[in-house]
């Protein structure tokens, strides 16, 4: 009985989790096409969000694969190579999201792009606490 209840209790955690994983992604994709005047910049944002969950998924697995996130994703394929076979790639994207912002955002001192850049960051940091509590749970 101990096993079976610890068992479920690690299945319900990952599924919190995983769900969490999932709904700050779309935020952030949300957040990027709301925030973000570059087009160049808010279609990285988008790509880079949507990739989030693909790759952490495959990180998780140790199963890297180019054909997966290719089938949806306009970067480059050496970008996109370079993320799958990166030791850490979810880590990788929340770095390269940060990147984004900083392009964004560093010029401005208006107090919208302050809370923007802020509220955005805040989402990043969640989900790389989201990584270390799923490679805490593998």
């Amino acid at each position: 009985v101990f096993r079976t209840n610890a068992a479920y209790a690690r299945f319900w955690e990952a599924r919190k989790v995983w769900g969490a994983v999932v709904n700050t992604s779309r935020d952030n994709v949300r957040l990027a096409l709301i925030a973000l005047d570059d087009p160049v910049l808010r279609d990285r944002m988008v790509q880079l969000g949507m990739l989030y969950p693909f790759l952490l998924k495959q990180h998780l697995q140790n199963d890297p694969d180019v054909d997966e996130v290719a089938a949806f994703s306009t970067l480059s394929s050496d970008e996109l190579e370079s993320l799958v076979n990166d030791p850490n790639p979810p880590l990788r994207v929340c770095q390269r999201m940060g990147d984004v912002l900083a392009k964004q955002f560093d010029d401005r001192d208006d107090v919208m792009a302050f809370n923007y850049r802020t509220y955005i960051e805040g989402e990043i940091n969640k989900m790389v606490d989201f990584l270390g509590m799923c490679e805490r749970i593998k």
